[in-house]
C-alpha cells in the first residue's frame, strides 16, 4: 500500500480546470509547471526501506472529472490525455529550502517519480527568485545530484551539481524517464489540442 505523496496522476484528472479556468486560476490551483509523460505508471513496488519519509495518511488513486462535468468537449479531451501522466512542480508543504524542489523517487521529494531507474533523490529545480520556487516571476535551473542513472536537459547529459536553465517546452530525462516540462499555459493548450488531434505527442 502506498501511503505519501502521489507520484504521477493521469492529465485527465486537469481537464476540466483547464476549459472551467483562466491559466493563472489554473496556475495557482495546480502550480505553474508540469512534468508530462506518456508512459504508463510503474507500480511502486520498490524497497524502500531506506526511504525518510513515512506517514499515516494513505492518499486515493482515482483521478478523474465528475461525468457531471463532462461537456463533449471535455469528454473529448479527457479521452484524449488520459494515458498522459503528470506531476506538479512544487514545493510540498512542510518541506525545507523554498529555493529549491527536490525530484526523485523517495516519499519525501517535493515531485516523487516512483520509477527503479530514478535516484532516491535524482535532482532540485532551483530558482534565485527573492520568493523562491513559489515566486510567479521564478525561473528554474535543473541540478543533477549525483543521480546514479544521469540527466539529461535537451539531450545534453547534465554534470552532476552544475545547474542548468529550464524552460517550458523543455525535454527533460531523469535515468530513462523522459518528460516535457510545461508552463500552466503550455499545459492546458497541450490538453485542447490533444483533443483535437489525438495520437500527437506534446
Amino acid at each position: 500500500q502506498w501511503y505519501g505523496p502521489p507520484a504521477m496522476k493521469p492529465a485527465g484528472h486537469y481537464v476540466v480546470d483547464a476549459y472551467g479556468l483562466t491559466t493563472d486560476v489554473f496556475a495557482t490551483v495546480h502550480g505553474r509547471f508540469f512534468l508530462v509523460h506518456t508512459a504508463p505508471a510503474e507500480p511502486a513496488s520498490l524497497d524502500d526501506s531506506g526511504d525518510e519519509w513515512s506517514s499515516a495518511m494513505a492518499y486515493n488513486t482515482t483521478y478523474g472529472p465528475n461525468p457531471a462535468q463532462m461537456t463533449p468537449e471535455v469528454e473529448a479531451a479527457y479521452n484524449a490525455v488520459r494515458d498522459f501522466q503528470v506531476s506538479e512542480v512544487r514545493k510540498r508543504k512542510g518541506n525545507p529550502f523554498p529555493d529549491r524542489v527536490s525530484v526523485g523517487r523517495a516519499r519525501n521529494c517535493d515531485v516523487v517519480l516512483r520509477y527503479s531507474y530514478v535516484s532516491k533523490l535524482h535532482a532540485h529545480f532551483i530558482t534565485t527568485a527573492a520568493g523562491g520556487v513559489a515566486d510567479p516571476s521564478a525561473e528554474f535551473s535543473l541540478v543533477d545530484q549525483k543521480s546514479h542513472n544521469g540527466s539529461q536537459v535537451n539531450g545534453k547529459t547534465l554534470e552532476p551539481g552544475k545547474p542548468v536553465a529550464v524552460v517550458s517546452g523543455d525535454e527533460l530525462v531523469l535515468g530513462s524517464l523522459r518528460l516535457r516540462l510545461m508552463d500552466a499555459s503550455r499545459f492546458t493548450a497541450f490538453i485542447k489540442r490533444e483533443s483535437q488531434r489525438p495520437k500527437s505527442r506534446y
